[in-house]
């Protein structure tokens, strides 16, 4: 008896890894070790990374979304799997130069989550209208998750034409120009099916 509730639960913690192909929401963590359900799924983390920077202007109006494609593994997953979706983004930043304060300068960057398009911010009013909108430093270390709800978000996607279902934007205007002031680092958990 013992042993067949242990199976029960080891059952139950797979499933919260790599959730039913037909779930809506997403709730588990963006980062978890690979896991293959029975159903035919398959979640993995996916990573890319990047830099911040400032423009010619001296502003920062970047936009990072969650297309898979980005990162250099995700090509070995589609000669395996005809779709995809992901479940959840995790966005890592770390700055340079968090102790040479005086070396450039450095104003709020507005960080907005996007689940409808990726239309470039504008000013920093326009960036505080969402309701997602924080208020970062480039100086400081910050984390930002984003995570799979609804429908839209939900529906698969093949593996041979990727498209993006969310985005991070960003805001911040009278920096120093042409500036790099740190380095992104973007996971994101991938759930595939139907494997060929």
């Amino acid at each position: 008896m013992p042993r067949a509730k242990n199976g029960k639960n080891k059952s139950k913690g797979a499933r919260k890894t790599n959730p039913p192909s037909q779930a809506l929401i997403y709730r588990g963590p963006v980062k978890d070790p690979k896991s293959v359900a029975q159903d035919d799924t398959c979640s993995v983390l996916l990573s890319w990374t990047g830099v911040i920077s400032s423009d010619g202007a001296g502003a920062n109006t970047s936009v990072l979304s969650n297309d898979p494609s980005a990162s250099a593994d995700f090509a070995s997953y589609v000669n395996i799997y005809d779709d995809y979706r992901v479940l959840a983004e995790r966005l890592e930043y770390f700055p340079y130069n968090r102790y040479s304060k005086a070396t450039t300068t450095c104003v709020p960057l507005i960080v907005v989550k996007d689940r409808n398009d990726s239309v470039v911010l504008s000013s920093y009013s326009s960036a505080i209208s969402y309701s997602s909108a924080s208020k970062r430093s480039v100086e400081d270390p910050w984390v930002e998750t984003f995570k799979m709800v609804g429908t839209t978000e939900s529906d698969w996607i093949s593996t041979a034409s990727t498209r993006a279902t969310r985005w991070f934007k960003f805001f911040g205007s009278g920096f120093s120009v042409s500036t790099d002031y740190g380095r992104f680092f973007f996971y994101a958990r991938v759930q595939f099916r139907g494997r060929k």
